[in-house]
């Protein structure tokens, strides 16, 4: 299976990363974030800023090929205010790199 949309990005292991603005219409609670990605020599380590704080870290599994895209266990990033915000996706300068096609931050409600 391909990239989501056809493309993705490439962040190398030199201490690559991945910056995204987006902002959110109202504010929101039980806010998570999911990554899809795929990484043929896992693990690569892998640390989420919000808004330049450190939101959480994880280990990439390692994949069979470039082609083999994976979701990410879900990051809980918790309450977030209207408006815009960053998300910055920081690799280990000691890991590979990653591919990655898509995240998705979403309101938990049960």
């Amino acid at each position: 299976a391909g990239a989501m949309g056809g493309q993705s990005i490439h962040v190398d292991q030199a201490g690559g990363f991945a910056s995204y603005n987006f902002t959110v219409p109202t504010a929101t609670s039980n806010t998570y974030v999911q990554l899809r990605y795929s990484d043929d020599l896992g693990p690569t380590k892998l640390d989420l800023y919000l808004d330049g704080f450190l939101a959480g870290r994880f280990p990439t599994r390692d994949g069979v090929s470039w082609t083999d895209w994976m979701l990410s266990s879900e990051l809980y990033l918790g309450a977030l205010t209207a408006g815009s915000h960053t998300l910055r996706i920081e690799f280990y300068p000691e890991t590979y790199g990653a591919d990655i096609d898509q995240f998705e931050i979403y309101q938990y409600q049960p």
